[in-house]
């Protein structure tokens, strides 16, 4: 045989994606374990609806003309990606609920609010 053959049918083609265009997403990642949080912390949040509101509030600040998130020193469509990849590897943990009150949790869970919180308008 003078040519190998490699069946590729079906796989996923990782070569299509732009991994210079994931460089701000892995920073924001990167912001997120070491400064704010810990590595993989988004995973144990109990309450993934805070992704989906970060999402929208970063694509509202980006809608509204402001192209750089502050506080991470990048793009807040970055921002947007990784909140968006933290709600698809939580439904891929809970395939067994029906879609629609996986939805149903996200749009309405508990507001965590400190008594500290709450005291800082007085």
């Amino acid at each position: 045989m003078s040519e190998g053959i490699k069946d590729s049918k079906g796989k996923l083609r990782w070569s299509l994606l732009p991994f210079e265009a994931l460089a701000p997403v892995v920073r924001v990642l990167d912001v997120g374990a070491v400064t704010k949080y810990a590595p993989n912390n988004w995973k144990y949040v109990e309450d993934k609806g805070a992704y989906l509101d970060g999402i929208m509030r970063h694509w509202e600040k980006y809608l509204g003309g402001e192209e750089i998130d502050v506080e991470m020193d990048e793009s807040h469509l970055a921002c947007v990606i990784c909140n968006a990849l933290f709600l698809i590897w939580d439904r891929q943990q809970k395939q067994d609920v029906e879609f629609g009150k996986y939805l149903e949790d996200l749009t309405t869970y508990p507001d965590y609010v400190t008594d500290l919180d709450m005291h800082k308008f007085d």
